[in-house]
């Protein structure tokens, strides 16, 4: 097959396209006098994560104190906000993109830090560097109660964990093996991230975190195997709980370059990533 000129500028600008898996979501958030209804869609590839969300937060009169929304606190607001994740040497660099202004601001935090944070629920390890699964007696509890959500059947799994401040989370999770595609995009999230963290030099030059790490991957690896990726997920900490459920799943390709910040973009600063 020939391609036309045209054709061959098209991708010499936009980069070799990406199968993506796009995931639609929402969202809700209540608590503390504050309500937050989210529409989120997240495109994983291997190698980058974009997440496009449109956020309504409404704050009831007498609890607008402590929350700023970009200016301060108000009865209600509807934002836009886009961030490209970008993983690459043991890093996880992060892009707000601010299209009001044609600006982004950029974040970065190693690999591992994050990957660590993310199993949190799921494993422990002991001192002698073996990592295991964790049991109801732990905090991990995979019930054998089903219900539908949306299209997919879905395992109740709860999980209970305490944040540095000592508060207890709660976690329900309602998992599925019925989309083939949600537990693909799953597992690239997942090498995404134990890849990069592999590459940082606190991980790779200390054998035994080396092979606590390969260790999580596996057991993170066959939770999906064995019980499926999230199709609903309720947190609680304190007066806050938040409740994401899934819509939809498709695969799309799209440019390399969607997953870059637009051209002509500004830098409006660097700093450490806030995760939500």
């Amino acid at each position: 097959m020939r391609l036309s000129v045209a054709a061959l500028l098209l991708l010499a600008g936009s980069g070799f396209p990406l199968t993506v898996t796009v995931l639609e979501k929402e969202a809700d958030i209540k608590g503390m006098g504050v309500e937050s209804e989210q529409k989120i869609t997240e495109y994983i590839a291997s190698g980058y994560i974009k997440t496009v969300e449109e956020i309504k937060t409404t704050v009831s009169a007498g609890h607008s104190q402590g929350f700023s929304f970009h200016g301060g606190a108000s009865k209600k607001k509807v934002r836009k906000e886009e961030t490209i994740q970008v993983y690459k040497d043991g890093k996880i660099v992060n892009y707000r993109i601010f299209h009001g202004n044609k600006s982004y601001f950029e974040m970065e935090t190693p690999a591992h830090m994050v990957m660590f944070g993310f199993v949190t629920m799921l494993v422990e390890c002991s001192t002698e560097a073996k990592c295991t699964m964790k049991t109801k007696e732990k905090g991990l509890d995979v019930t054998d109660e089903f219900k539908k959500v949306g299209k997919w059947k879905a395992r109740k799994v709860v999980a209970t964990v305490k944040d540095a401040r000592g508060r207890v989370i709660r976690t329900v999770m309602w998992v599925t093996k019925d989309s083939k595609l949600l537990l693909e995009a799953e597992k690239t999230r997942l090498n995404n991230l134990f890849r990069e963290a592999e590459k940082d030099p606190k991980i790779n030059s200390n054998p035994k975190v080396l092979d606590m790490m390969k260790q999580i991957k596996t057991i993170a690896m066959d939770f999906i195997d064995r019980y499926g990726a999230q199709v609903m997920t309720t947190s609680s900490i304190g007066e806050m709980t938040s409740t994401v459920v899934l819509k939809s799943v498709e695969r799309k390709k799209v440019p390399e370059s969607f997953f870059s910040v637009p051209e002509g973009y500004k830098p409006a600063g660097t700093g450490m990533p806030r995760w939500h």
